[in-house]
């Protein structure tokens, strides 16, 4: 092993370079232009979030992936990309009640010649003064079946077995909240009959917000909205 500013690196003895783990970027570290970050909490809710985050830790092993790129090395070509893997986790919007941090998981997705990325997106909203964990169907107003129900709806996804795959497959982890709307993420291998990951975007017009809890709805300029 070698370290790199950005992370470490794993090497064979004869000098095959086998995969680059990224440095971890938790919620204390990460700041984006004109959104709330982990410093507007209260500070109980700081202590809560970064002691959340830290129990659940990595969400890939290192000595798994490392196995994976040994298994396929020899086929790899010189040329190519080091496989890489990396975790980081970042404020992307907030309410007057609530803030969304978004898990990004970057995965190898190991092939003959060459590793490409998978990006998986899990998002997480905690209460801002409490710091308590707020579970995804509770940002809703109806039960998760209906919510399922009406988001694919808006998504305007009518065609099978597509609809009762993503029906199976939604977790509310995957749905992301951004400021101007949300994304419902699934990752390749979730749904049986796409070869990619998948993603469905929704702005929240009158029609999404009409089943969120109306707390739920993140500001689109909270820096702003807040003065």
């Amino acid at each position: 092993m070698f370290h790199w500013t950005s992370g470490n690196s794993y090497r064979l003895k004869d000098g095959t370079d086998l995969l680059h783990v990224q440095d971890y970027s938790g919620p204390e570290n990460s700041i984006v232009v004109g959104q709330e970050s982990y410093n507007n909490l209260s500070k109980t809710a700081q202590g809560k979030v970064s002691v959340y985050f830290r129990e659940r830790g990595l969400l890939y092993s290192v000595e798994e992936e490392l196995e994976k790129s040994y298994a396929g090395c020899r086929n790899r070509n010189p040329n190519n990309s080091v496989p890489s893997v990396g975790q980081d986790i970042t404020p992307v919007a907030s309410s007057s009640r609530v803030m969304y941090f978004l898990t990004t998981l970057n995965l190898p997705v190991y092939g003959e010649a060459a590793a490409t990325m998978e990006a998986i997106y899990l998002c997480d909203a905690f209460d801002r003064e409490s710091g308590e964990r707020i579970g995804g169907w509770d940002l809703f107003v109806c039960s998760p079946e209906e919510v399922k129900h009406r988001l694919l709806d808006l998504a305007q996804v009518t065609e099978q077995p597509l609809r009762n795959e993503l029906e199976t497959a939604l977790q509310p982890e995957n749905v992301a909240f951004f400021p101007s709307g949300i994304q419902i993420c699934f990752p390749k291998g979730s749904l049986p009959s796409q070869d990619y990951a998948l993603g469905l975007g929704l702005d929240y017009d009158d029609a999404l917000k009409a089943i969120l809890q109306p707390w739920a709805v993140p500001a689109e300029n909270p820096l702003t909205d807040a003065q």
